[in-house]
């Protein structure tokens, strides 16, 4: 079975969401947790329930001090960092009627936490929205939203429950109304943006075209009431055109790809395949190192890729979330960015 091919009626561009900027500049989502806060999900772990109140206080300072940060530097469409969020797949999961099970090995020295679903994923209550209103309010431009996709909330998981054992569309057919109905909590509060982060989407080729019709179904319709990005990571080339065709058909906006810890290895499939209209979130610095990439360097990449995609239809962001580095790398990494941004703007000030 094939996803089906969704289209729209008005296409959103990029100017709609940061007018009159060129080269707009975002991040992925996280930003770098603060020790405190893990050592508050340890206590937390533990059974120590006053560590709950002061764990939120303090996630929502975090909070506030990265939003004013954000404005100061110059990022054009900031998001709030995830600090409450100590897992992307745990933290939708347990709302959804999972139960967290403890640590396994991701990549590097990363853990996750894997979700185990033994009964019918549950509805919520709006556990996104009151988070969204505070984090809005501490920035005077649109910010964005960002929530975990069903098909990586599918691979992440472990099944108990029969009918989802044996039938894993059921499964993400579920988790796609499940986060639906978050989307639309969000959307009577004023989301103009929404990111879907999509990690496991292109690891397993097996569950592929389920996941692509619950990816379709999570968001279908709501492509001319919000701006929609698709983050891809963890993936190869070769998995990555196999699954073109059925991402590009998806009714998203934006497509965001890390580039930059490739070094453009990927802008061969956007050359090939193109991006059916879509903006391209272009990754420029890359997270999994410490290193600070200089305005210049990221310049120069940037020059690779406007070379088949127009300016105006380009967003710079690092390669993913910034979660898992040094908060003085993570601001000089975005510091970077921007000034990178005022350059090509000094460069190419009206777009193609």
């Amino acid at each position: 079975m094939r996803p089906p091919t969704l289209g729209y009626t008005r296409m959103k561009q990029l100017r709609d969401i940061v007018p009159g900027v060129l080269y707009s500049t975002s991040h992925v989502g996280s930003l770098p947790q603060p020790k405190e806060l893990r050592l508050l999900r340890k206590r937390i772990r533990e059974g120590d329930e006053s560590a709950r109140e002061e764990y939120r206080v303090l996630g929502e300072q975090f909070t506030k001090e990265w939003m004013l940060w954000q404005e100061k530097v110059g990022i054009d469409l900031p998001a709030g960092g995830e600090f409450l969020r100590e897992d992307m797949a745990a933290y939708f999961g347990q709302y959804f009627g999972g139960t967290l099970l403890d640590f396994v090995p991701s990549y590097e020295n990363r853990r996750y936490r894997p979700v185990e679903y033994a009964k019918q994923v549950a509805s919520a209550p709006p556990f996104l929205r009151e988070a969204f209103q505070r984090t809005q309010a501490y920035c005077s431009r649109p910010i964005k939203e960002t929530i975990t996709g069903p098909a990586t909330l599918a691979d992440w998981a472990v099944l108990r429950y029969p009918p989802y054992y044996r039938d894993q569309r059921l499964f993400r057919r579920d988790l796609a109304q499940a986060l639906r109905e978050q989307i639309r909590f969000l959307l009577e509060v004023g989301m103009k943006v929404l990111q879907v982060d999509e990690p496991a989407l292109t690891t397993k080729r097996r569950h592929l075209e389920d996941d692509l019709l619950a990816i379709a179904e999570t968001i279908s319709g709501l492509e001319d009431r919000v701006y929609l990005i698709l983050h891809i990571c963890y993936s190869t080339y070769e998995a990555l055109e196999g699954a073109w065709r059925g991402i590009c058909a998806l009714p998203f906006h934006q497509i965001h790809m890390e580039m930059a810890n490739r070094n453009y290895a990927l802008l061969p499939l956007i050359e090939r395949y193109g991006l059916a209209g879509k903006d391209l979130g272009l990754g420029v610095v890359d997270v999994h190192t410490d290193r600070i990439e200089t305005p210049e360097e990221i310049v120069a990449g940037v020059e690779r890729v406007r070379r088949v995609v127009p300016d105006e239809k380009i967003q710079l962001l690092p390669d993913c979330g910034l979660k898992d580095r040094m908060e003085p790398v993570a601001r000089a990494k975005l510091e970077a960015m921007c000034a990178a941004a005022s350059l090509l703007r000094a460069k190419y000030g009206s777009a193609r």
